[in-house]
């Protein structure tokens, strides 16, 4: 757009150097011409500069939305919270991971981060398939997790006891040689 405001300014001074006033109807038209055309090239220069704020506005949004996200497990971190300010809460469950901290002893950091990855994937897909959608999923830190959610109680109730189902009877898979039974503490309000 800064070209258009470049070739209307060169408009501009060909109009005004090639053409020479005359107290007649042809210098109202060159002085409208003029006038017209600085009009239009000022209003792609505020164009531009609102283009400008809108593309500052996403940056700023994306780099909180960034900041937002734990960058291991793709989920809100606690810092998601603010993006949740406007929304009404009716129920916070929060979860721990049980002796996780025997995982990464036992079998390494690099083990106990793919449990976390493969925890956060099913409870998203719980999520979605039990149509908890107005409830936000958050890793409050380590292996401490939080639901808040714009269902009701009951609602989120009734979900944790699945949540705790699934884990009881079905194992994580960490590798080929490796798969474990989760436990989970939950705490509900």
């Amino acid at each position: 757009h800064l070209g258009w405001v470049a070739v209307g300014l060169l408009v501009s001074t060909i109009i005004k150097d090639t053409i020479p006033l005359q107290p007649n109807f042809s210098n109202s038209l060159i002085f409208f011409l003029r006038h017209f055309n600085l009009c239009m090239c000022t209003n792609i220069v505020l164009t531009e500069l609102v283009d400008l704020r809108s593309l500052y506005y996403i940056k700023d949004y994306e780099d909180k939305l960034k900041d937002a996200t734990d960058n291991l497990t793709q989920i809100f971190n606690r810092k998601g919270l603010e993006f949740l300010e406007s929304k009404p809460i009716k129920a916070v469950a929060f979860m721990d991971l049980d002796f996780f901290k025997r995982i990464n002893d036992e079998y390494g950091h690099d083990v106990g981060d793919i449990v976390l990855k493969n925890f956060t994937r099913k409870i998203d897909e719980l999520l979605q398939e039990n149509n908890m959608n107005d409830t936000y999923f958050i890793r409050w830190g380590g292996e401490e997790f939080v639901l808040i959610s714009q269902d009701s109680l009951n609602d989120l109730g009734f979900f944790m006891v699945k949540v705790l189902n699934y884990f009881r009877i079905m194992p994580m898979q960490v590798s080929e040689n490796l798969s474990y039974t989760q436990t989970i503490s939950i705490g509900l309000a």
